[in-house]
């Protein structure tokens, strides 16, 4: 099973839901994660941006280092390969490719772009909730 994780700019929800995904799957399973706005900042490591200082806390805290991962931009030509595709971003803001794709699964997961680690934790316990239904959905 390979699956896609979208959220607005891969930077929290979407690597960390990657990053989750892998730790528990390893190699039973694929992962990639993207942004709908990375737009010229694709390939830049999460390890450099300030904004990312929380999410690499708090998944520091259960032993997943992000800081060399790239951001990475969705440009709809890969999607073939992907079994399913989970937003985190609203139906209505996703592209047009998605919004009627039987593959895509919608998480209502609030951004944690520039609020604080508490809320960024929440964010990340969320994600990992939806990771662990998602495994359990695949065996």
């Amino acid at each position: 099973m390979k699956i896609l994780f979208i959220c607005q700019g891969n930077v929290g929800r979407s690597q960390m839901a990657e990053a989750l995904f892998r730790a528990y799957t390893a190699d039973a399973h694929k992962a990639n994660s993207v942004g709908l706005s990375v737009g010229n900042n694709e390939g830049q490591r999460i390890g450099d941006l300030a904004s990312a200082t929380h999410v690499l806390s708090v998944m520091g805290e259960v032993g997943i280092n992000l800081s060399d991962t790239m951001r990475k931009q969705f440009n709809g030509d890969d999607l073939n390969q992907y079994d399913r595709i989970i937003s985190m971003v609203s139906q209505e803001t996703v592209p047009e490719v998605l919004q009627n794709d039987a593959r895509v699964i919608f998480w209502d997961v609030a951004d944690p772009f520039e609020q604080g680690l508490k809320f960024t934790r929440q964010t990340r316990d969320i994600v990992n909730k939806h990771i662990k239904e998602l495994i359990k959905e695949l065996e």
